[in-house]
């Protein structure tokens, strides 16, 4: 995968479930939120999630394609970098995404 980074994400584990923090898209979409740097989510999480079960977590390669591959399957098509409250930095077609896993 070219050009890779390993965002950080923000979770809540409830019981054998795995939540991933979400950002709504203006067109009314969920976005997974991800993160460049561990400050950038701990905000977010302050912010958004301010419950202190939801933590920060930076997962390696494997975890993160595994990750993106089990949001895409549960209908979640695209991922944002950095959102806060109220814009998102970037845009990303999760599919694409995963898609450079194996590039």
């Amino acid at each position: 995968m070219a050009d890779e980074f390993y965002p950080f994400i923000v979770y809540l584990v409830d019981g054998q479930k795995v939540e991933f923090a979400m950002w709504r898209l203006a067109e009314g979409h969920d976005a997974l939120a991800l993160f460049l740097t561990e400050e950038k989510a701990t905000a977010y999480r302050t912010s958004v999630k301010p419950d202190g079960e939801w933590k920060v977590y930076q997962p390696q390669r494997e975890a993160l394609k595994e990750m993106l591959t089990e949001c895409f399957a549960a209908g979640v098509r695209y991922a944002v970098l950095d959102p806060n409250e109220s814009e998102a930095r970037t845009v990303f077609d999760l599919k694409q995404v995963i898609e450079q896993f194996d590039s």
